[in-house]
């Protein structure tokens, strides 16, 4: 495997990461 890849799949798990957290953060200020 390359590190180019490693590198991109890492930052999409982060994108993934951050995108839950902030949800999980929307969803306790609604209630």
């Amino acid at each position: 495997m390359s590190d180019e890849r490693e590198q991109v799949l890492e930052q999409y798990r982060a994108k993934i990461r951050e995108h839950r957290e902030m949800e999980a953060r929307l969803k306790r200020m609604r209630e």
